[in-house]
């Protein structure tokens, strides 16, 4: 599992990530988990900057494990 999220969501607070989401998770199973600040919550879907910073890692991430060019 690879988790993108930001402090600045507005739907999803801080709370919610540190204190019900992240510990509820499997660790075995969580490869990767980054948090984007000054992201809300649509700039995850149209933000300017989310193809350099969600888009393109997880392309490198499916392509290294699929081994595909």
């Amino acid at each position: 599992m690879y988790l993108w999220y930001s402090p600045d969501d507005y739907l999803v607070s801080d709370v919610d990530m540190d204190e019900y989401i992240l510990p509820s998770l499997n660790t075995e199973y969580l490869k990767l988990n980054i948090s984007l600040p000054l992201y809300n919550h649509v700039d995850f879907h149209w933000g300017l900057r989310a193809v350099e910073d969600i888009y393109k890692p997880i392309i490198e991430i499916l392509t290294s494990i699929c081994h595909c060019r």
